[in-house]
């Protein structure tokens, strides 16, 4: 048949990329290969160019995230760079010609999580790091009897260790060595009382000697002077003992010491707690009675004087050496300070996995090599994301000025506090203290705390603590209810109680040191502040931010890949260290993602799913159901729309190892990403962290930047479902590493440039 004989095939709709394996399956209305296309209507043209946002002088490059910020007034951009020194900084667009920044930076941030909230931004920075071996706990200390070491605070640490790496120093335990207790300078002096009622039970005409030793916590020194020779009387006389000189320290035990007739080895014959059990020269009750216990009961007790000072504890026994259950470490690393120093020193290393105690008696002299600051255990190759050690959660206000770690520290330093002029209290004894508010709403722990008993009229309080702080710009008043004084004098512990802000006691600034003639009664005190004791004062970075009932979550942090942490409601630096977080169930991955989707928090790791439900008491309490055991997302892989989160309509669209799914409650089968499965599957699945994905609901688009670097398109204006989604890969001369929406319908990408 000629060519002119044959009859085309009309094609109503062109339905993009197919891939799932022989390109021989492949449908007429698709291609096997389709890269760059964009579709308009039915029907196909080339992908649209791009361009430079950014029309300022010195344009930022190598950006690496971007997320949309809606401010009170704009939809902004906040953006994380990398420079070439390794630094992540994060710059705030406030439109193609103004940019404020960096208002962040920090070396080895190579991402971040962010979630707008009133106008403010919160910020939290994180790196993608091996997995590694969590750090042992603490080990157990005791003082044991020698020398060795110095005399001071010493601070012990312990890691585990195998050939290829070391985790971080665990938690310090600290212990205090002493020198040894001298001996007694003081010796006994021994009178013959005479025939004054009572008498002695030694042998008349034999010689003794008497002598003193010490006790420090159950240990005894050598023995001191021994008295001159004493001829024993006849048993109806009374023997009197003065030390020579009073006693060091009527606090320190001491024990006496007699031979038995013509004898020379001393045996114990009474123990005193204290020296002021012992009479000397000048001493009230003028003399100590001894020789009332014979000869054959110290022989029968047969408790002789020490020969050696045992009251020198400069060596330290270290009990309870934590294992590691999973046997990955094949040592452990014991690390020291040196005497009243803070640097960790390399002590000893215990070659096993099985010992559990060691005797340490180095000199501090010995010890030179530094303790690690990082974790190197590695327990796999895939890489983790999660928030930076030692850094914070951030707080932008929107302006240009530098962020700021959230939450913070109470006030420090006293006050002064008065019964003021008229006006009313309930009397008793009760505790004031001061919370300080910042800009962004947050309250501090109580401090200051300050017990006082009011005596029925007003109150004033003087010399009250400022912050050095610009953003603090508020002072409140809190105060307990009258304490009943027997309950006081068991609990003086100022932290203890209950704590409520006393109404209308505020100091709305930061200059003002006084609040005076303050009047209320307990009736009136009904906002609780104790729960402030139990927050974060530094709230750690973690690789995941949502929202979730008005509540901020966090998710990921550097010490627990598997802690979640909910603020209270409307409070987003509020978040309790006990009754606001939740474990999600252990199995050595980590929380990547979460959102808020239909009243309901789901909280993601790569390969699972949980849900969380807000049941009215606090997030400790949430109960647990687990949505899927073998599906879940990294930290990027939930399509965003615009400044909504990730809820769009009625599903999220979440990337996961399977493909691209609609989720509502579950995952919708088949996938999204049906027709291209195998391309999806070819995707270098150790590299997922890098997914982004974006839903432009305007454009009925979905942008997904790929682990190559370049992009995915999925046009669905023909319908949201795996049959009538149209797909084409996107590739660009730069490597794409972040996708956002700006403006509504603009595409705005970030790339290494």
């Amino acid at each position: 048949m000629s060519v002119r004989d044959h009859t085309g095939i009309v094609l109503s709709v062109f339905n993009g990329l197919w891939n799932r394996g022989d390109v021989d399956t492949t449908p007429i209305d698709h291609f096997s290969d389709c890269n760059n296309i964009d579709f308009i209507g039915n029907s196909f043209a080339t992908r649209p160019g791009i361009d430079i946002l950014q029309s300022v002088n010195v344009p930022i490059d190598n950006i690496v995230r971007i997320y949309n910020y809606a401010t009170q007034t704009a939809n902004t951009l906040i953006v994380l760079a990398i420079d070439g020194s390794g630094n992540g900084n994060i710059f705030h667009i406030v439109s193609p010609t103004l940019v404020y920044g960096p208002i962040l930076t920090i070396a080895g941030m190579t991402d971040f999580a962010f979630v707008p909230y009133a106008g403010r931004g919160y910020i939290s920075p994180f790196a993608a790091s091996q997995p590694v071996l969590n750090s042992p706990n603490p080990l157990l200390a005791t003082l044991a009897s020698g020398s060795g070491m110095g005399v001071g605070v010493y601070e012990y640490a312990v890691t585990f260790a195998n050939a290829s790496g070391e985790t971080a120093p665990s938690a310090l335990t600290s212990i205090t060595t002493i020198t040894a207790l001298a001996a007694p300078i003081i010796n006994p002096v021994i009178t013959d009382l005479g025939t004054i009622g009572g008498g002695n039970a030694l042998t008349p005409g034999a010689t003794y000697q008497w002598l003193f030793t010490y006790t420090r916590s159950g240990l005894e020194t050598s023995i001191g002077v021994a008295s001159a020779g004493f001829v024993a009387p006849a048993i109806n006389h009374i023997i009197g003992l003065q030390a020579s000189a009073a006693p060091p320290s009527i606090n320190t035990p001491i024990n006496i010491y007699r031979t038995l007739a013509n004898g020379a080895t001393y045996y114990l014959e009474y123990q005193y707690l204290g020296g002021n059990n012992i009479s000397y020269p000048g001493f009230a009750n003028g003399y100590t009675v001894v020789g009332i216990i014979s000869d054959a009961q110290l022989l029968a007790a047969n408790i002789t004087a020490p020969s050696s000072n045992s009251t020198q504890q400069q060596k330290v026994v270290l009990n309870s050496i934590p294992l590691d259950p999973t046997g990955l470490a094949t040592s452990r690393k014991i690390y020291r300070t040196k005497a009243n120093l803070l640097a960790l020193l390399l002590d000893h290393t215990l070659a096993d996995n099985t010992t559990t105690t060691y005797t340490d008696a180095n000199a501090d002299a010995t010890l030179t090599t530094a303790a690690p600051t990082v974790n190197t255990l590695y327990t796999g190759t895939t890489l983790i994301e999660k928030g930076m050690s030692g850094q914070p959660l951030y707080v932008y206000t929107g302006d240009g000025i530098n962020a700021r770690p959230a939450a913070g520290a109470g006030l420090s330093g006293t006050m002064t506090v008065a019964n003021g002029i008229g006006g009313f209290t309930d009397p008793g004894q009760r505790i004031f203290g001061i919370v300080s508010q910042t800009i962004s709403g947050y309250n501090s722990p109580p401090t200051v705390l300050t017990p006082f008993i009011t005596n029925g009229t007003s109150v004033s309080f003087g010399s009250i603590p400022t912050s050095g702080s610009a953003v603090v710009v508020k002072r409140l008043l809190v105060s307990t209810i009258a304490i009943p004084a027997a309950q006081y004098a068991v609990d003086s512990n100022l932290s203890d109680y209950q704590f409520f802000f006393v109404p209308n006691a505020v100091i709305n600034n930061n200059v003002d040191t006084f609040l005076n003639n303050i009047s209320f009664y307990d009736a009136d005190l009904l906002a609780d502040a104790s729960a402030l004791l139990q927050n974060y004062t530094t709230i750690p970075s973690g690789s995941v931010l949502t929202l979730y009932h008005n509540r901020l979550v966090l998710a990921c942090t550097y010490t627990d890949i598997s802690l979640a942490l909910v603020s209270r409601i409307g409070e987003p630096e509020a978040i309790n260290q006990i009754t606001g977080l939740i474990i999600a169930p252990l199995d050595g991955n980590p929380l990547s993602n979460a959102q808020e989707y239909r009243d309901v928090l789901y909280l993601f790791k790569p390969s699972k799913t949980l849900s969380y439900t807000d049941n009215g008491q606090e997030p400790a309490f949430w109960p647990l159901i687990m949505i899927d055991t073998a599906l879940g997302t990294q930290v990027h892989g939930i399509a965003t729309v615009l400044d909504s989160g990730s809820s769009s309509v009625d599903f999220l669209i979440v990337c996961t190892y399977q493909g691209i799914s609609l989720f509502n409650g579950k995952y919708v089968v088949p996938e999204l990403s049906w027709k291209i499965s195998a391309f999806w599957k070819a995707l270098d699945r150790t590299k997922f962290n890098i997914i982004q994905a974006v839903n432009a609901s305007i454009q009925k688009e979905i942008y997904i930047i790929l682990p190559t670097r370049q992009m995915l398109m999925g046009n669905y204006s023909n319908g949201m479902d795996w049959k009538n989604i149209r797909w084409s890969p996107w590739s660009f001369p730069v490597n794409m590493n972040t996708v956002a929406i700006y403006n509504i319908d603009q595409i705005i990408f970030g790339a290494n440039l």
